[in-house]
């Protein structure tokens, strides 16, 4: 009986000893994360870069996990009259996508820090040149281990407040352009990604828009128009679309940015209830100054 006991006594430490380092080791990796969170934040937009800028902006960006592979960006503050705003969508979740995300936002840093006033058409064509090379993507596979294949989704804008003119061209994001007394419109994008194997789009269409202080556009990445939810009328289970954003966006138009961006998060939280949420979200929204 001494021997019984002695011996699940000794099991019984081994299980504490195991739960104390898997604990050790999940703090380790949650102190990981959250400082990666810090250093993520740290890479968006600082609010000098917005000053004089527009007339007013509203940003939510959140990361399915913590970090992830969503970014939006926007060039130096030095050129205030034409200057260029990002919203990226890199593939993956978590620290994959997060790491992708700070390859972006490094490319185009440099990319806009030697041109400042390149084009968006040529802006995206840039950063898929400048992901394939970074991903060593743009070179034959030593091995079928090597074989990965990643890259992202952008929309570029490039706003001249002295003409009055917006120049948009998208990579699978679209803009969503409310002038004021007009109609609320999806400007689609090209549907092609940025910095995947193969061959560089071979034609991106650029967007030119005629704007007067007031009026507005806003961007989203797809985890929100993605997001699956019950849908009561039909009492099926479907993606949120771009429909239900268009119509809250129609029924609030005279409301302000911070009002706007509540209302789109409340109703994608409804839409959602109990479910699991599917994807980073990037929604950023900017009134206009000429």
């Amino acid at each position: 009986m001494g021997k019984v006991l002695a011996d699940a006594e000794s099991q019984r430490r081994l299980a504490r000893k195991a739960m104390d380092e898997l604990e050790s080791s999940h703090r380790l990796v949650l102190d990981s994360i959250r400082y990666a969170s810090l250093l993520q934040q740290a890479q968006l937009p600082r609010p000098i870069r917005l000053e004089n800028r527009f007339e007013d902006i509203a940003v939510h960006w959140e990361p399915r996990d913590t970090i992830g592979g969503d970014l939006w960006w926007i060039s130096h503050s030095s050129q205030q009259d034409k200057f260029t705003v990002c919203v990226a969508d890199c593939s993956g979740h978590g620290v994959p996508g997060a790491m992708l995300a700070l390859l972006a936002s490094t490319a185009l840093e440099r990319i806009y820090g030697n041109d400042p006033h390149l084009s968006p058409a040529k802006g995206l064509l840039q950063l898929s040149q400048a992901l394939r090379r970074g991903l060593n993507q743009d070179q034959v596979p030593m091995a079928q281990s090597s074989l990965q294949n990643d890259g992202c989704d952008a929309a570029f804008v490039q706003v001249d407040r002295q003409a009055g003119t917006l120049l948009f061209a998208g990579a699978n994001i679209d803009l969503i352009w409310m002038p004021q007394g007009g109609e609320v419109q999806r400007i689609v994008a090209d549907a092609v990604g940025l910095g995947y194997r193969g061959s560089d789009p071979e034609h991106l269409t650029e967007h030119t828009l005629h704007f007067n202080s007031g009026d507005r556009f806003l961007i989203t990445t797809d985890g929100y128009v993605d997001q699956v939810g019950h849908d009561h009328s039909s009492d099926r289970r479907r993606a949120f679309g771009f429909q239900r954003l268009l119509q809250l966006l129609r029924e609030n138009r005279a409301h302000s940015l911070a009002f706007n961006m509540q209302a789109l998060q409340n109703n994608l939280q409804t839409w959602q209830g109990e479910g699991l949420r599917r994807d980073d979200i990037t929604l950023l929204a900017v009134q206009l100054q000429r």
